[in-house]
């Protein structure tokens, strides 16, 4: 994304219309104390409520927008029920999206894939269309399931490859919906049942007190 005459978001932050039109309203650099580390800043008002957006991009970057306030338009997932590079790899794909780099977010995806058979036990060595299927065989994974993990890892390898078709927004909206279902499935469902279980033995031994 970057700092252009209007900021290409997909919803505005503060009336969540979305493509909002917002034109630059007005333009300022910051540094440092020391005269250094100059930000140039574009301030943004959405046409549809007058909601102001600030957005920043760092010297030397060419433009390319480093942070935005407010940032409501994150996706979001139940995070603390993920962990390690599982977690780490699909926040930071959650921020290319966010961000409208489909590309990145498809690869971010494969590699969140990746990450999530390691921590679960397969291992497979040369490709990682051979962790799913250990993983598969490993969690007995249903087919519907397995076909889910499949599609991400060919849109990913899409998303990697400059030869193969671009990611676009509406590929990336599916592969989004198929990563939340995946991880929900063998991370977070299985979590919250232990999560469950745990309360209501915490509450068991509540009574007998």
């Amino acid at each position: 994304m970057l700092l252009e005459q209007n900021l290409a978001l997909p919803r505005c932050p503060h009336c969540g219309i979305a493509n909002p039109n917002l034109p630059t309203q007005w333009i300022i650099a910051t540094t440092n104390h020391s005269g250094r580390g100059q930000r140039n800043w574009h301030v943004y008002i959405c046409q549809n409520c007058g909601g102001l957006v600030l957005a920043a991009s760092p010297e030397g970057k060419a433009g390319t927008v480093s942070e935005i306030y407010p940032d409501r338009s994150m996706e979001t997932f139940e995070f603390e029920y993920l962990d390690g590079d599982v977690r780490d790899d699909f926040q930071e794909a959650l921020k290319c999206f966010s961000y409208n780099c489909f590309n990145a977010f498809a690869a971010m995806c494969r590699r969140t894939i990746q990450s999530l058979a390691e921590q679960l036990g397969a291992k497979g060595k040369d490709k990682v269309t051979k962790q799913i299927v250990e993983l598969k065989d490993l969690l007995s994974i249903d087919d519907e399931t397995y076909q889910i993990l499949e599609q991400i890892i060919i849109t990913g390898h899409d998303g990697a490859h400059p030869y193969l078709p671009r990611i676009t927004p509406e590929r990336a909206a599916i592969l989004l919906a198929l990563m939340k279902d995946v991880l929900n499935q063998l991370c977070v469902r299985k979590k919250k049942l232990e999560e469950a279980a745990q309360l209501r033995k915490k509450a068991i031994d509540e009574l007998k007190k």
